[in-house]
């Protein structure tokens, strides 16, 4: 089986975690078509405002160098990431060849909340795929309800386990949340500021809004890998607020937070509660008056039952197989029973 990724191999892209579990099992090379387009449209202002007019041809491009690709490369299997520089015609050209077509989609493949969060192309290829890898139960059963598709449920992962200090007294007793600011997030954490319940926030842009300068919020550069590693360790709880596309669902938090063995406090889900267990490996709510509750409850905990919930979170991490190498060997699974059923 020959596997031909189609996305991106910027440091920060998820098809790496999925390349680099791929390959000790077959041949799998990545395709740059979200990376040419950054490159691209990033330059410079000028090609920002051409794009936009629809007076450029890099998609045009792109799609032709992808042919290319397949030309070259002869994949058994294409497996696109997301999707929004892939046009659907290209698609059809490359299953006319006889070659499979998958798509992982990280992000809703009908509500795009941001730019790059999805676009026409996305929208007007769903019907094209061979199969869909979904984060979320619900796209899946959208999926197949509207397209008669085959679909399997595809969650995030986790990069790195580390397991938590047992040292926790060390730990910065306040609620901490890793991300850049949207306006629930803002939201979410001045409420719990309002009700006296101290925030560290870590990404970009909050300096700029105004209400998020107020008391019991302390703003801090963004931080990542080993950094972000460190910091999740550093507190007692890690506050986990969805976007609207991971609304029953769950997100990339779920994961990377309890497999550094933190306590992950979240919006409850099916997902979540399949995942892990409320009260013993991760807290939950459902609205603004659980969240305060469950952050003061939280804060509230003695060092030892707080090492407890996170040491759980990270053993139910590993033991399930919640890591990125267990969700490759899961696509592997699913692609070799598509090419051989």
């Amino acid at each position: 089986m020959r596997i031909l990724l189609v996305g991106t191999n910027k440091v920060w892209a998820i098809e790496n975690a999925y390349l680099a579990a791929i390959k000790p099992y077959c041949e799998v090379e990545i395709f740059d078509a979200h990376g040419a387009f950054l490159d691209f449209y990033h330059k410079n202002i000028f090609r920002k405002v051409v794009h936009r007019l629809g007076l450029t041809s890099i998609i045009k491009l792109i799609n032709q160098n992808l042919l290319l690709k397949v030309d070259a490369y002869k994949p058994t299997i294409v497996l696109v990431f997301k999707g929004m520089e892939v046009l659907p015609d290209t698609l059809k050209k490359i299953k006319n060849k006889n070659i499979l077509i998958t798509n992982y989609n990280p992000d809703h493949p009908f509500l795009h909340f941001a730019k790059g969060s999805g676009n026409k192309n996305v929208i007007n290829s769903i019907g094209l795929y061979d199969h869909h890898f979904c984060y979320s139960h619900q796209i899946i059963k959208e999926i197949k309800d509207n397209f008669k598709i085959s679909c399997s449920w595809l969650p995030f992962g986790y990069y790195k386990a580390i397991a938590p200090q047992i040292n926790v007294s060390h730990q910065i007793n306040k609620i901490c949340f890793i991300g850049n600011p949207d306006k629930e997030r803002v939201r979410v954490v001045n409420l719990l500021a309002s009700k006296g319940i101290e925030v560290d926030v870590f990404g970009e842009g909050w300096e700029k809004i105004e209400s998020s300068k107020e008391l019991n919020i302390t703003i801090h550069k963004a931080v990542y890998q080993s950094d972000f590693n460190r910091v999740a360790q550093s507190y007692r709880v890690q506050l986990n607020i969805f976007r609207p596309h991971n609304a029953g669902s769950h997100n990339m938090r779920t994961f990377e937070m309890p497999s550094l063995g933190c306590i992950m406090l979240a919006p409850r889900s099916e997902e979540h509660l399949e995942l892990f267990v409320e009260g013993f490996e991760a807290e939950y709510y459902d609205d603004d008056i659980e969240l305060v509750e469950k952050c003061k409850k939280l804060l509230a905990l003695n060092n030892n039952d707080a090492f407890q919930v996170g040491l759980n979170a990270y053993k139910r991490s590993i033991d399930s197989g919640y890591s990125y190498t267990d969700r490759g060997k899961q696509v592997l699974k699913t692609l070799s029973s598509l090419i051989n059923p």
